[in-house]
């Protein structure tokens, strides 16, 4: 198992929004080569039932509460992948309905070390988080990335880059936005 994710994880709500699922395709639909290196699919094996409530990782973005197109989905898993081939930095996108009551941090937590987001030797991952029930959203790092991308860095990003989409159901825009700011900071800060 991966260093244990950091437990700094900023969580902040989005206004209140009217949300309808619309039929979307399985969640993580990436192109093969997305697949290959994506969370949770190192060497070549799936991720084994760690808790039943943590499911497994089908590629960079999974949106387990349909909250994005084929499309979306095909975008940022692309982004991700470019990324992670030019910086070395793994992000894994993650939309769910609801955690049954569980804390979004320590979730975040267990998902992402269960899928082992980041590479072993930098710990460099970053999880994004977004629950469509709670309306919360939250980004993860690894102990790596924190030292690189702090807590107010984070905050920045989700409350000026990110929320304006999320309060008008954009959320292909706000998570884009918000992968794009991750990685111009950490490249700033750190030249990664």
């Amino acid at each position: 198992m991966r260093t244990i994710f950091s437990l700094f994880i900023f969580s902040l709500f989005f206004q209140a929004c009217s949300v309808s699922p619309e039929a979307a395709p399985a969640p993580g639909a990436a192109s093969a080569s997305d697949q290959s290196a994506s969370p949770g699919q190192a060497a070549g094996s799936s991720p084994q039932a760690v808790s039943s409530n943590l499911p497994k990782a089908e590629g960079w973005v999974n949106d387990f509460a349909n909250m994005l197109n084929e499309a979306e989905e095909a975008k940022l898993s692309d982004k991700i992948a470019a990324i992670e081939k030019g910086t070395s930095v793994e992000f894994a996108v993650v939309t769910m309905d609801d955690l049954k009551g569980e804390n979004i941090r320590q979730y975040a937590t267990k998902l992402g070390n269960y899928w082992g987001v980041g590479k072993s030797e930098s710990d460099n991952g970053v999880l994004i988080l977004l629950v469509k029930n709670t309306r919360e959203v939250n980004i993860s790092t690894g102990l790596g990335a924190e030292t690189i991308l702090s807590d107010q860095d984070c905050k920045k990003i989700i409350q000026k880059d990110m929320l304006p989409f999320f309060k008008r159901n954009d959320f292909f825009s706000g998570l884009d936005t918000g992968i794009e700011k991750v990685i111009d900071r950490m490249v700033e800060l750190n030249g990664q």
